[in-house]
């Protein structure tokens, strides 16, 4: 599963993703995950997560970064990997 079918639609819902409208994994002990507006599509999300790195991202730092868009925040959240490189950890609608 690549990183993008894993934020759009999720897997395991134990391990999280599925923010895609319809997608959010509802698990007894853990809470819902946040959803992007049922209006929203795989393009838009992409999107979304494109002006947030390009534009509210100093392509060093760790952590949130976030950014309306479309009348959404939202949140995309960059950390190291095991091998020492950045990647995203985390993408879904709201504050983190």
């Amino acid at each position: 599963m690549s990183p993008l079918e894993h934020i759009l639609y999720g897997g395991n819902p134990k391990y999280g993703g599925g923010h895609m409208y319809g997608h959010g994994w509802k698990v007894k002990g853990t809470r819902p995950r946040s959803e992007f507006s049922q209006s929203w599509t795989q393009r838009d999300i992409t999107n979304a997560i494109r002006e947030v790195l390009e534009n509210h991202w100093d392509r060093e730092s760790l952590g949130p970064f976030s950014a309306t868009i479309k009348g959404e925040v939202v949140t995309v959240a960059i950390h190291r990997n095991k091998a020492g490189a950045l990647e995203i950890k985390t993408v879904h609608q709201g504050l983190p």
